[in-house]
């Protein structure tokens, strides 16, 4: 994959139903090249109830939001490429992320759910800490277990996913990066 040019590995897995059937919990591993590194662990825009969240033994920056539109490099696993509508489907979503080996490697998990019907004539979240939102973001902290891979391997399956418009895995679902300046001495 390429973020802004830049050649990024990225492996990623997708669990789930999806809409209108279920949730998804969507899981990548990505990696930038040396002398670069991943910026801050980045919010979605007008994401709310942002903070850190303690998976397994690590710490991920989180925020929930609203995610729709042709840019959803996930919209494909909605079943249908708008609703009833002409809409494009629509998903709330939390997502965590977390930087390790230097900043290097970046850890996203994102768990999505069908938008509820009572927030359907909503283009963003804009009251946070809802009953509704505690409710779902629970539901997403119990949809990751954070901790060593099976020995066995079991549940996994290589395989590529046609499905993900892989051109839209971009800032605004890995976040950005920048370039690792040496300090030279005078």
């Amino acid at each position: 994959d390429m973020v802004g040019g830049l050649p990024v590995r990225v492996w990623l897995a997708v669990y789930g139903a999806g809409a209108p059937q279920g949730p998804l919990a969507i899981v990548a591993h990505a990696e930038v090249p040396q002398g670069w590194f991943w910026d801050g662990a980045s919010r979605r825009p007008f994401s709310v109830d942002p903070g850190v969240e303690l998976l397994g033994d690590v710490g991920f920056q989180a925020s929930t939001a609203i995610v729709r539109g042709p840019r959803d490099p996930f919209a494909a696993f909605a079943g249908a490429d708008a609703d009833k509508s002409g809409q494009p489907a629509a998903w709330l979503v939390r997502q965590f992320a977390a930087r390790a080996n230097f900043d290097r490697d970046k850890i996203v998990l994102e768990y999505r759910e069908p938008l509820p019907a009572e927030l359907a004539d909503q283009p963003t979240l804009e009251i946070p800490g809802t009953d509704l939102l505690r409710a779902f973001e629970q539901r997403a902290r119990e949809a990751f277990v954070v901790g060593p891979a099976p020995a066995d391997g079991q549940g996994a399956q290589a395989g590529t996913l046609p499905q993900v418009r892989w051109q839209y895995v971009d800032q605004n679902f890995l976040g950005t990066v920048s370039r690792q300046e040496l300090l030279q001495p005078r």
